[in-house]
Parts: structure tokens; C-alpha cells; sequence
């Protein structure tokens, strides 16, 4: 689960409407490890050495360009999924990059902006795009942002996981009841599918009297394998969260890892 810098500043508080970032914009970069431990910076083309720029003067992530996520989708298909925020939609919006080797990098577009419901009409930001090899269709867990600048967690899915996605209305995780760590916001999903069905959801939380600032601890929600073939949908189905021990410096009230 990855936020560059800065980014946790940015998330406004709950009664905010969105806007775009006072500071200055970010780029992933890479790097390269033979054992996971010890790490070497690739200097790419940009001149700042980073992997992709923040789009053009008037581009839709001309401020920055944030959490990206790799995908390796096939032979000679990466894709660099990252979210910006759209000064002329007003929307935080989920783009992706295409590279045949994860060195240069094209820009495809916007792929994401959200579906429109109430919990997600100010657009997605950080995502978790994975290929469900059940269904054969790529989806998307999002952090959906309300036109208040509240945070829950959304799904969506698509053929080909460059375009044409479809948003449930209803979101798969909604902030915690009050007095839980995670009753103010929920966000940047981390989605693993499991055997016969089951689907794990890591992600971010914070207190709601934490009215901004970076998600102060990770948790953990499951889904259950169906019952029977009649399968409901990824945002239908029964989500519970795994309680556990809360983060440092947070009350003991249950529901992080």
C-alpha cells in the first residue's frame, strides 16, 4: 500500500469540497533490488530522473501524478495506473501509462472517474487494479471521494482494464462506526483475491477526529467465499472487518491490524 510524499497532506477534511494540491506535484520514480533489501535508483529520461512528468499545462494531471500501481498484464504490456486531480472536471481521476519495458512510458488517458453515486461524485484517487482470474475481468478497488471530501471504498470492473469500467453505486467499505479508529475515512485499497471466491481488503484509516492528514493505521476487511452459485457481486456481497490491535498512538478500539 504506497503513498508518495505529500500525499496523505492533501486528504481535506470531511466538510471541504475538493481542491487540487498547494503543493508542489510528485512523480514515481524506480527502483531495482536483486534481493529485496538493497536498492538502486534507475535514472529514467526525464531530467528530474523520474519514470513520468505531471502532464502538460491544462492536462487533466498537470498537478501531479500519484500512487502509482504496476501491472504487468502480458508480454510487453505494463501498465502504470496513478490518480490526479482534473482542474477543468473538478474531479480527483485515475489515469493510466503503458511501457513495453517498465522504463518508457506513454501515457493512455483517463481510465477512471469515478461512478457518479453519492460516495464517489468527486472522483477516485488511490486504487488497487487487479485481473480476477474467476471472472476473467479486471477490477478495481478505488477510494472514492464524496463531494464533502469523505473517503470510502468502491469497486469497479472491466473487460480489458483500460476502459469501459463499470461502478457498483454502492461502496464495498464505508468508514467505521463512531468510536472506531477508522470512523473518519477509509481509502488506498490494497485487493487480494483468494481461493474459491474470497477476497482480502487491506487499507487505510483514520480517525474522524483526525479531520486530515495522512491514514493513521491499516486494516483488514474479508469477504467470504458464496454460498452458492448465485454469487452476488463484489459490492453486494458481505464485507466484515478482521478486528485486531489498533495502530501506535491510536485508542484501543478495535479493527486495525
Amino acid at each position: 500500500m504506497r503513498h508518495e510524499g505529500g500525499e496523505g497532506a492533501r486528504r481535506g477534511a470531511r466538510n471541504r469540497a475538493p481542491t487540487p494540491p498547494p503543493h508542489p506535484s510528485t512523480r514515481p520514480g524506480l527502483a531495482l533490488s536483486q534481493d529485496g533489501t538493497h536498492w538502486a535508483r534507475v535514472e529514467a529520461d526525464h531530467h528530474t530522473g523520474a519514470l513520468l512528468d505531471a502532464g502538460d499545462a491544462g492536462a487533466w494531471d498537470a498537478h501531479f501524478v500519484a500512487a502509482p500501481q504496476l501491472v504487468a498484464a502480458g508480454p510487453g504490456d505494463m501498465r502504470m495506473y496513478y490518480h490526479s486531480f482534473d482542474e477543468a472536471t473538478r474531479k480527483w481521476t485515475v489515469g493510466v501509462a503503458a511501457s513495453p519495458d517498465g522504463l518508457k512510458w506513454a501515457r493512455g488517458g483517463v481510465a477512471f472517474a469515478g461512478g457518479g453515486s453519492t460516495f464517489d461524485a468527486a472522483g477516485a484517487a488511490a486504487r488497487h487494479v487487479v485481473r480476477d482470474t474467476a471472472s476473467k475481468r479486471w477490477v478495481m478497488f478505488y477510494e472514492g471521494v464524496a463531494a464533502d471530501g469523505g473517503r470510502s471504498i468502491g469497486v469497479a470492473t472491466s473487460a480489458d482494464g483500460l476502459s469501459g469500467w463499470t461502478a457498483s453505486p454502492t461502496p464495498v467499505l464505508t468508514p467505521g462506526p463512531p468510536g472506531a479508529w477508522d470512523d473518519g475515512a477509509v481509502g488506498a485499497p490494497c485487493a487480494v483475491p483468494m481461493a474459491a471466491g474470497r477476497w482480502r481488503l487491506y487499507y487505510g484509516g483514520r480517525s474522524g477526529r483526525a479531520r486530515a492528514g495522512a491514514f493513521c493505521g491499516v486494516g483488514l476487511a474479508l469477504m467470504d467465499a458464496p454460498a452458492d452459485d448465485e454469487a452476488p457481486g463484489l459490492a453486494e456481497a458481505a464485507w466484515r472487518r478482521r478486528g485486531g490491535e489498533p495502530p501506535a498512538g491510536v485508542a484501543p478500539r478495535g479493527g486495525a491490524l
